[in-house]
């Protein structure tokens, strides 16, 4: 009998350092079956307990709060001190036309506002991450906002920035490890680029580069070999048969 939604919610809830653990026992933890995924209602519930999978977006400020920030700037309030200076001295029809000036920027100020926006949301709109998952033994793909806690996701070519642990098997996809990126595992894909540091064996079906930033602390199969100056390797090369 499958464990109910709840417990697998408050399982995933009470774990701790998921990259430390293995993708099996992720999986486990989760009450998932890696081989078809969440059902539709477990999908529903965990949308209705943590929500889309996105950041959530900024209220809109105030258009009077906007028009204000507009006098915050270093021309509008030289502008507004030279209004000020020539009420003082009684030149009204001077004070006047410096008053309609700060107005007028403000104006044009919020116009310009309004359409870097406008640019930004279109932006957005063109900009839709998707994510490819299995879910009741079918795989489609979603939009990204709808993917949750426990999804089963097919991923094609790999870039980690992180910290991973356990092992990374990407077929015939390519795999990027980042400059910052700590990564304690056996790596096998068809391309390798390594830019951070890698403790574990590194098996690549095509090529396989070491920039100069890499420290790799494991033995490399590649049939193709590329090392930058700079990197640091402690295991050894196989790059196939001599001939």
């Amino acid at each position: 009998m499958a464990a109910p939604v709840e417990t697998s919610i408050a399982a995933g809830r009470e774990a701790r350092a998921w990259y430390t653990r293995t993708p099996d026992d992720v999986a486990g933890l989760l009450h998932v079956d890696q081989s078809v995924g969440l059902t539709d209602a477990q999908v529903s519930e965990l949308l209705a307990t943590d929500g889309p999978n996105e950041l959530p977006e900024e209220k809109p400020r105030p258009a009077w709060l906007r028009f204000v920030d507009e006098y915050r700037a270093f021309m509008q309030l030289i502008l507004i001190g030279a209004a000020v200076v020539s009420m003082v001295v009684q030149e009204w029809s001077t004070a006047v036309l410096l008053l309609a000036l700060t107005l007028l920027n403000a104006i044009v100020g919020l116009r310009q506002e309004g359409k870097a926006e406008s640019a930004m949301n279109a932006l957005k709109s063109m900009m839709k991450a998707t994510a490819r998952v299995r879910r009741a033994g079918v795989e489609s793909e979603i939009d990204a906002a709808g993917v949750v806690k426990g999804d089963v996701v097919s991923t094609e070519d790999l870039v980690i920035d992180g910290q991973i642990h356990g092992s990374i098997e990407l077929g015939n996809h390519s795999l990027t490890i980042g400059q910052g990126a700590t990564v304690v595992a056996d790596l096998a894909a068809q391309g390798i680029t390594i830019s951070g540091t890698v403790k574990g064996n590194v098996m690549g079906s095509g090529k396989v580069e070491l920039k100069s930033t890499a420290k790799v602390e494991g033995d490399i199969s590649s049939p193709k070999f590329v090392m930058e100056d700079g990197a640091a390797l402690s295991g050894k090369v196989d790059t196939g048969p001599k001939k």
